[in-house]
C-alpha cells in the first residue's frame, strides 16, 4: 500500500490528470480541448469573444444589411459553439451526437452564403431591392446541401461510416456530396470576396485587401489539411478554428474597407440642407438628401447624359450634374430669388417715385371704400334677416308689462334674443358658404329648446344625421323650430318631438305636435323662403298627435334667396 501525504494536492492534479494523459500520453488532443472542463471553458470564452465583436460592428456599421449580416454571423457561431459543447457531453454510441456532428456542414455553407449576400446588397439601397435569381438559386443550393447532410445515414454520399465499428468516428471517409458541399462553400466565399474587391478596387487602402485574402487562403488551406487530415489542422477543434477565422475574415473587411462601417454619412447627407443626390452608376439614387429635387428617369437621363455644365429644368432651376467615383452627384440651384430681383428692378427703372406714391394712395383710398362698402351691405343683410324678429321683440317687451302670463313673455323675449344671436352666426356662415355640422344644430336647437321650457313648453331634439349641413338650410330648419315654438308658447300647447334626418339626397325635419297644434300655418316670408330653396311643407295626421315636416334636397341649400 502507497500512502499519499498531501490528499488536496492530489486531488488537485487528478483533476487535470486527464488532459495530461491526452496530450503528453496519447499525443492527442494537442490543439484543441481535451476534456469536459476545457470544452465550457473555450465554449465560454470563444461565445462571449464572438458576442463582443457582434455588439461593436452593430454598433459601427452604417447600414442595415451590414449589421444584420453581423448579427447573423454571430448567431449561426454561437449556435455552431454550443452544439459542439452539448456534442461533447453526451455519449457517442448515440445518434444524437452523430446528428449534432453532421451540423458542422450546414454551419459552413449558411456563413458562407450570408457572406455572398453580404457581398451582394452592400452597395443596394435598403429598401424595395429584391436578390436576382441566381442568389435565390444558391440558397437553394444551400438547402440542398442541408438535406443532403442530415440524410447521410440513408444514403452516405457526404460521410461513408461503419456505424457497426466501435471507433467509427475516428475511421470514416468523405462521399462525392461532401466534396460538392466543400466546393459549394469555396464557389460562395470566394465569390463573395471578388464582388467586395471589385467595388474596393478603387479605394485608397488597397493594401488593407491584403488581410482579408490572406486570411481566405488560410481558410482554405486549414480545410485542406483537415480533409487530408494533416496533425496541425486535423488535431484542432474545427469549429473554434472556423469560428475564429470567420471573424477575423469579416473585422479584416470591415477594416480594409470591403465592408462599409465607422462612418454616419447617410444621415448627415440625408439632413443635409444642401439640395443634392448621389447616383450610381446604374443610374439609380443611392443616396439624396431632404431639400433634393424628386426628378423622373428621363429628365435624370438627359442630365446625366448631358455634356454641358448646367441644364435649366424650369424658370427659376438649374440643374448641375458632376461625374465621381461609381456615379454622378446631381444638385439643383433656386434662382427664383434673382428672377424675382431682376424683376423689380426692371420696375423700379420703369416708374417714378411720385407715381408710384400717387398709386399706392388711389390703391389705399379705394380700398378702404370697399371695405366700408362691403361692411355695410353685410350689415344691410343682417338687418333685413332680423328686423321682422326685432320689431316682434320690441311689442313683446311693451306689451310684457300689461301681460297676465309674464311667465309666457318672458319665455318668448328669451328665444327671440336667443334667435337674434344664432340667426346672426348663422348669416356670416352663409356670406363664407360654409356648412355648419349636425351636431353644432343640435345644440343651438337644445339652447332655443331650454328658453321654450319656461313657458311650459318642453321640446325633444333627435338628431340622426351625421356630419355638415348647407348653412341655408341650417338656416330655415332653425327658423322652423322657432316659429313652432314660439306657436307652442303663446298658445300654450303640449309637448313637441323634432327629429333630423339625412338621406342620399335628401334633409328632413319632423315635429311631432299635439293636436291642437294642428292649426299651425307657416308665415308667408318662411314659405317663401322654404320654396325658393326647393324645400317644401308636409302635414301627416296622427293618431294623437300631428306631424309637420319640413324637407329639402341636397342641392336645395345652395341658394341664398
Amino acid at each position: 500500500a502507497v500512502t499519499i501525504p498531501d490528499v488536496n494536492y492530489y486531488n488537485m492534479q487528478s483533476f487535470h490528470s486527464q488532459p495530461i494523459l491526452r496530450r503528453e500520453g496519447f499525443g492527442v488532443r494537442l490543439y484543441s480541448s481535451a476534456d469536459a472542463r476545457e470544452h465550457q471553458i473555450l465554449s465560454s470564452l470563444l461565445i462571449v469573444f464572438v458576442l463582443v465583436w457582434a455588439a461593436t460592428v452593430v454598433n459601427r456599421a452604417m447600414q442595415k444589411r451590414v449589421k444584420r449580416g453581423a448579427i447573423a454571423t454571430a448567431a449561426l457561431l454561437v449556435g455552431w459553439i454550443l452544439l459542439r459543447l452539448i456534442k461533447w457531453q453526451i455519449n457517442f454510441e448515440t445518434a444524437l451526437p452523430r446528428y449534432l456532428w453532421y451540423t458542422y456542414i450546414p454551419f459552413q455553407i449558411l456563413l458562407s452564403f450570408i457572406v455572398l449576400w453580404l457581398a451582394w446588397g452592400i452597395d443596394k439601397p435598403e429598401e424595395k431591392v429584391n436578390p436576382p435569381l441566381w442568389l435565390w438559386m444558391t440558397a437553394i443550393l444551400n438547402i440542398a446541401a442541408v438535406l443532403l447532410v442530415f440524410t447521410n445515414d440513408l444514403h452516405g454520399f457526404v460521410y461513408v461510416l461503419d456505424l457497426s465499428q466501435q471507433g467509427w468516428l475516428d475511421d470514416y471517409t468523405y462521399g462525392m456530396g461532401y466534396y460538392f458541399i466543400i466546393a459549394l462553400f469555396l464557389i460562395q466565399f470566394s465569390t463573395a470576396i471578388g464582388m467586395l474587391i471589385v467595388r474596393c478596387i478603387r479605394s485608397p487602402r488597397k493594401r488593407g485587401l491584403i488581410f482579408p485574402l490572406l486570411l481566405h487562403l488560410l481558410l482554405i488551406a486549414y480545410g485542406y489539411g483537415y480533409i487530408n487530415r494533416i496533425p496541425i489542422a486535423y488535431e484542432s477543434d474545427l469549429a473554434m478554428v472556423f469560428a475564429v477565422l470567420s471573424i477575423l475574415f469579416f473585422e479584416a473587411s470591415i477594416r480594409s474597407g470591403m465592408i462599409p462601417v465607422n462612418s454616419k454619412y447617410i444621415p448627415f447627407f440625408t439632413n443635409s440642407p444642401l439640395p443634392m443626390q448621389i447616383i450610381d452608376d446604374t443610374g439609380d439614387i443611392a443616396i439624396s438628401s431632404k431639400n433634393a429635387m424628386d426628378l423622373d428617369n428621363e429628365t435624370l437621363s438627359h442630365i446625366l447624359s448631358s455634356n454641358e455644365l448646367f441644364m435649366q429644368i424650369d424658370e427659376d432651376t438649374l440643374m448641375f450634374s458632376k461625374a465621381i467615383t461609381g456615379g454622378f452627384s446631381v444638385w439643383h440651384e433656386d434662382i427664383s430669388k434673382l428672377n424675382i430681383l431682376y424683376e423689380q428692378i426692371a420696375e423700379s427703372v420703369k416708374k417714378s417715385e411720385k407715381t408710384n406714391e400717387v398709386l399706392t394712395k388711389s390703391v389705399k383710398i379705394k380700398q378702404e371704400i370697399e371695405e366700408e362698402n362691403a361692411r355695410n351691405q353685410l350689415m344691410d343683410g343682417l338687418e333685413a334677416e332680423i328686423s321682422e324678429k326685432l320689431t316682434e321683440l320690441q311689442d313683446t317687451i311693451k306689451k310684457l308689462s300689461e301681460s297676465e302670463n309674464k311667465k309666457k313673455g318672458l319665455a318668448i323675449v328669451a328665444m327671440s334674443f336667443c334667435y337674434i344671436k344664432r340667426r346672426s352666426d348663422f348669416f356670416f356662415s352663409e356670406q363664407e358658404n360654409l356648412p355648419i355640422d349636425a351636431a353644432e344644430l343640435e345644440v343651438y336647437m337644445d339652447e332655443l329648446s331650454e328658453y321654450a321650457t319656461l313657458a311650459g313648453v318642453n321640446a325633444r331634439i333627435i338628431n340622426e344625421i351625421k356630419g355638415a349641413i348647407p348653412a341655408r338650410i341650417d338656416v330655415l330648419f332653425y327658423n322652423f323650430l322657432e316659429e313652432i315654438l314660439s306657436y307652442s308658447v303663446k298658445n300654450s300647447n303640449g309637448p313637441i318631438l323634432v327629429r333630423l334626418r339625412a338621406t342620399k339626397n335628401d334633409f328632413n325635419m319632423w315635429l311631432m305636435l299635439s293636436n291642437n297644434d294642428s292649426l299651425y300655418k307657416p308665415n308667408h316670408r318662411l314659405n317663401k323662403l322654404v320654396q325658393t330653396n326647393c324645400g317644401k311643407f308636409e302635414v301627416k295626421d296622427l293618431d294623437d298627435a300631428v306631424g309637420i315636416g319640413l324637407s329639402f334636397t341636397s342641392k336645395g341649400g345652395e341658394s341664398n334667396a
